[in-house]
């Protein structure tokens, strides 16, 4: 049978098709979804895309399952926290910082970033409305709109646009990134978090990488950071493996109820049977992700 070659919507490279991804139980191949590679840049893609119903069923549920289990949601807080104190430290004095958060979500990072930058005004965009009670005391403009279309209709200049587990949720992560480039003011940037392709969980758990799941439809690389920079003229400032300082119940509250169906299973045989004493430790690791910044040119 004929197949239709594919090529990479970052690099526009040949796209290879890896492993069979997804099929329902009902239909079988008639909606099997492939794991692809790039041959040009290494970034990973779901081809074909999930249909909008398929995920919404992946994504019944979600919201409420990541805040009924508050050992996955209070840890948030602390990473922004020490990520903000890291990598935009120097603004914390800035009178007139305007900044940007796309899938903002349930506003761990708004709070984060209300602490350390108490006169900077902030705008949180999500279409989930259910979050909104979230954001009751804090200082920022929640909006209650799709990203990319927040992005196209506003004319708004930001300092700083954050995405944080977004980018990998698009279908198109050029559209999205190229509009942020357009609500930049000369000088900013854009900061977002991503599953890494490539990575070295990655590597040690194949095919049961926590971060496979059917809504991250891309898996970019470290490759591919820098030919999304050079399309859209701007410079990669910092792309880096991300470590994040995590308790021990949180890994397993996030193993067991996310990922791979497998590996959370396996997750929740075992989990009965580590103490509890050791549940509040801490570790600082990767789960296979990085964070990356680009600048726009001040000019």
């Amino acid at each position: 049978m004929f197949e239709l070659k594919l090529s990479c919507d970052i690099c526009g490279q040949p796209l290879a098709k890896k492993r069979l991804f997804h099929k329902s139980a009902d239909t079988g191949a008639s909606d099997a979804i492939f794991l692809y590679d790039c041959k040009g840049c290494g970034s990973e893609v779901l081809r074909p895309q999930p249909s909008n119903s398929l995920l919404a069923e992946e994504y019944k549920e979600y919201f409420e399952r990541r805040t009924k289990y508050t050992d996955v949601r209070f840890p948030k807080e602390a990473f922004f926290t020490e990520l903000l104190k890291e990598h935009f430290g120097d603004l914390k004095d800035s009178p007139n910082l305007n900044v940007l958060e796309l899938g903002a979500g349930s506003g761990d990072f708004v709070h984060a970033f209300n602490k350390l930058f108490p006169r900077a005004r902030i705008t949180a965009v999500d279409m989930n409305q259910e979050g909104a009670a979230n954001y009751e005391g804090l200082n920022c403009t929640l909006i209650n709109r799709d990203i990319i279309e927040y992005t196209k209709a506003s004319e708004e200049e930001f300092d700083i646009i954050f995405m944080f587990d977004v980018v990998e949720h698009m279908r198109n992560p050029m559209e999205l990134l190229r509009c942020c480039k357009e609500r930049l003011a000369p000088g900013a940037r854009v900061c977002f978090s991503t599953p890494l392709a490539g990575a070295g969980l990655h590597k040690i758990t194949g095919r049961f990488w926590p971060q496979y799941k059917l809504e991250h439809t891309f898996y970019l690389s470290n490759k591919s950071f820098g030919i999304i920079a050079k399309t859209l003229e701007l410079k990669v400032e910092r792309a880096e493996v991300l470590k994040k300082r995590l308790p021990i119940s949180y890994l397993l509250s996030v193993g067991s109820n996310f990922g791979p169906r497998l590996f959370s299973l396996i997750v929740r045989v075992v989990k009965p049977f580590i103490p509890r004493f050791i549940f509040n430790y801490e570790l600082k690791l990767s789960l296979g992700e990085a964070i990356v910044i680009f600048r726009k040119d001040s000019k």
